[in-house]
């Protein structure tokens, strides 16, 4: 139990986000999964000479504790607000993740000039 008495689920009814997971998080996981772990598991992503992602591999430190079931939701690190809406989507309205949009690396651009002056972009890795 927790501090306050709110008991845990069954570690058999708890699932890792790991981006090193076989399998990815699917609408079918709802009856499977009353918690998933989140957070403090983002590191840095690197792009390998064959365009697929790697990383550092934070979540090996939460990994090394035995969790039973591990999905990951794609290729791409996401923040953890993200990652917690994902799995909303695709948990609660059975979305799957092929069906989601992502925007990979977006660019905004601050053009206060309207087209003919300087302005500025920033790139989100």
């Amino acid at each position: 139990a927790v501090e306050g008495g709110t008991p845990l689920p069954p570690w058999d009814r708890i699932c890792l986000l790991d981006m090193d997971a076989e399998q990815a998080l699917e609408p079918d996981d709802v009856a499977r999964f009353d918690a998933l772990v989140f957070g403090g598991i983002l590191g840095n992503i690197t792009e390998n000479e064959d365009g697929s992602y790697g990383s550092d591999d934070r979540t090996a430190e939460i990994r090394r504790f035995g969790f039973v079931h591990r999905r990951h939701l794609g290729p791409m690190q996401m923040t953890t607000d993200t990652a917690v809406l994902v799995s909303q989507l695709v948990l609660e309205t059975a979305s799957p993740l092929a069906q989601i949009p992502f925007i990979d690396c977006p660019e905004f651009v601050d053009d206060k000039a309207g087209g003919g002056g300087p302005s500025s972009s920033v790139c989100m890795e």
